[in-house]
């Protein structure tokens, strides 16, 4: 697993345990510090490689340095699935397993394919 998403799921549990008053805000905000402290360098590191005009390089030192790690995800798929997105063809706000749904039909799916959310929708729901 890689740092980033330890990190996160971290910080999710420690919101949990504050608000079931079995940690301190003083024992949350030293962990954030140091978290910070990192977050900093992996930064550092990223800017380093886009000033070397490598952006393309980017990805795959940050999976090398396990700071992400290749697939994983960060929000829950149950969360992804209602994330909401602005339809361009229905023209209001719907839930992404929506988008999947409407994408899907066949009167819609030459329309829907060259639609950005379309391309991101399927690529976390569609495993």
């Amino acid at each position: 697993m890689g740092l980033m998403i330890e990190e996160i799921k971290e910080m999710r549990k420690m919101v949990k345990q504050l608000d079931a008053g079995k940690i301190t805000p003083e024992q949350v905000t030293s962990k954030l510090k140091i978290y910070k402290e990192v977050h900093k360098r992996v930064k550092l590191m990223a800017d380093i490689y886009i000033a070397c005009n490598s952006p393309h390089l980017i990805e795959s030192r940050l999976h090398g340095l396990n700071i992400l790690s290749k697939g994983e995800c960060v929000t829950p798929p149950e969360e992804i699935e209602l994330e909401m997105i602005k339809c361009p063809d229905q023209d209001k706000a719907i839930s992404r397993e929506d988008c999947l749904s409407f994408s899907g039909e066949e009167k819609n799916f030459e329309n829907c394919k060259s639609c950005e959310h379309f391309v991101i929708t399927r690529k976390l729901l569609i495993k």
